[in-house]
């Protein structure tokens, strides 16, 4: 059997698949197995580390969604631009304002679940606010 596990990005592959580094306890058990047993236990992993990039992609178009939806219904009310709307959405975002002033578009990204693509648009706004 060929072996592709490598550890010294074992720590890394372990983060992506469940969002927090392994334990000393795992390590432990890690460094009792067969190279064979890593080699399952690391496509496991691999395994993992995409079904998780799935999710939060799936989460990411998710909010994307609800986001744009929202901007679109603020524009059919009354928004006189897209600027505007997004500002009236930031409005209504029970927000920390010291925390928002120095996060800006990254904060407003993390809270609403949204890529950080749109970090630069919100930005632009907030310096209008």
């Amino acid at each position: 059997m060929g072996y592709t596990y490598d550890e010294e990005i074992l720590s890394d592959l372990y983060k992506e698949a469940y969002y927090h580094r392994p334990d000393s306890a795992w390590w432990d058990w890690w460094s009792g197995l067969t190279k064979d047993k890593k080699q399952e236990t690391w496509d496991c992993l691999v395994s993992e580390a995409e079904n998780t990039y799935r999710l939060e992609c799936k989460n990411y178009l998710e909010a994307c969604k609800r986001f744009e939806t929202s901007i679109n219904r603020l524009m059919d009310t009354g928004a006189k631009t897209r600027a505007q709307a997004i500002k009236w959405y930031l409005d209504t975002l029970d927000l920390d304002p010291d925390e928002l002033g120095f996060y800006g578009g990254g904060l407003v990204c993390y809270e609403l679940g949204l890529d950080s693509v749109y970090g630069d648009e919100i930005w632009a706004v907030l310096e209008e606010m």
